[in-house]
């Protein structure tokens, strides 16, 4: 049996993962989001400011939106971090549910 690392498979999609009856699992693509401008997280950094860790951890929380094609590279979507960085001028917007996922994350 391979163990887990053999077995998990990198995908720039979505994936939809379905359980079967017998414990194996259908698994069907999702659709690829195009004309969605996407930069990596350094690219983040020199353009938007912050550190790397941060645009990280915003990225594992939900916050903000990208994909993950391989283990060592995450691309953010710009849209998503325009929309983060005007919702978070508000103070309200760290409420604790959303600070508590940040800060585990």
């Amino acid at each position: 049996m391979p163990n887990r690392e053999e077995s998990q498979a990198q995908f720039s999609f979505t994936p939809t993962v379905i359980l079967q009856g017998d414990g194996s699992y259908l698994v069907r693509p999702g659709k690829p989001i195009a004309g969605r401008e996407k930069i990596t997280v350094r690219e983040a950094v020199r353009r938007f400011g912050t550190s790397k860790q941060t645009w990280v951890r915003l990225y594992e929380a939900g916050l903000v939106e990208g994909e993950r094609p391989s283990p060592r590279k995450t691309l953010l979507f710009v849209d998503s971090i325009q929309k983060h960085l005007k919702a978070s001028e508000d103070p309200e917007f760290w409420d604790e549910p959303r600070r508590k996922t940040f800060l585990n994350s």
